[in-house]
């Protein structure tokens, strides 16, 4: 047995009937590459998933921008295109759209092995995001073909996501900085108790 490449060309037809323009954005969350859903980030890419859904009877095309933003859409950490595969959304159904946003530069997560150099890029250390970021899509669904409505109808809707950064930097630092400050301390405590025991011997 062997497999075969096709390819196909989808051919739509204008047909008697009322046409029904009926779509929307029906849910937005975020995951990681494998599908887990996840609000909180220690590094790796962020997967934005956006469920456009087709409640009409012909095909539609989502267009629009995410951004990626701290709490002010107007100014944007980053801005993605929507669906530049120019994918389609059958009538009645609904589809899932993948944006990727990369939280952290410095794990590679291709490499499964922690103990490996592949598995770091000490290049990007310093390349993270941290904090709470927004991923807002601004849909604009189109109809797919010409189907007896004006050139310029398309439906407008908006819908936004939220997700926690905390890279794992950051908790390296502030891991050997407890151990650096709790050493500290100890050889403090114990300093000073050793004086005053001196102190005490002196004095008898």
């Amino acid at each position: 047995a062997f497999a075969k490449d096709q390819i196909g060309v989808p051919i739509f037809l204008t047909i008697l009937g009322d046409v029904q323009f009926e779509s929307k954005i029906n849910d937005m969350y975020v995951t990681d590459p494998v599908k887990n859903k996840k609000e909180f980030f220690w590094y790796g890419d962020a997967v934005i998933n956006t469920i456009v859904e087709n409640e009409g009877n012909i095909y539609v095309r989502p267009f629009g921008n995410v951004f990626i933003h701290t709490g002010d859409k107007t100014n944007p950490v980053k801005i993605y295109e929507f669906n530049t595969d120019r994918y389609l959304v059958q009538p009645n159904n609904q589809r899932i759209f993948k944006t990727i946003f990369s939280t952290n530069g410095f794990i590679n997560e291709s490499e499964t092995n922690w103990f490996s150099f592949n598995k770091y890029d000490f290049s990007r250390f310093f390349d993270f995001k941290f904090g709470k970021y927004y991923a807002t899509y601004q849909a604009r669904i189109k109809p797919a073909a010409e189907v007896g409505l004006p050139d310029d109808k398309v439906q407008v809707d908006e819908r936004t996501v939220e997700f926690f950064v905390m890279p794992v930097q950051l908790v390296i630092f502030g891991t050997i900085l407890i151990i650096i400050l709790l050493t500290f301390i100890i050889r403090s405590i114990i300093r000073s108790r050793n004086q005053g025991k001196n102190k005490v011997f002196k004095i008898r």
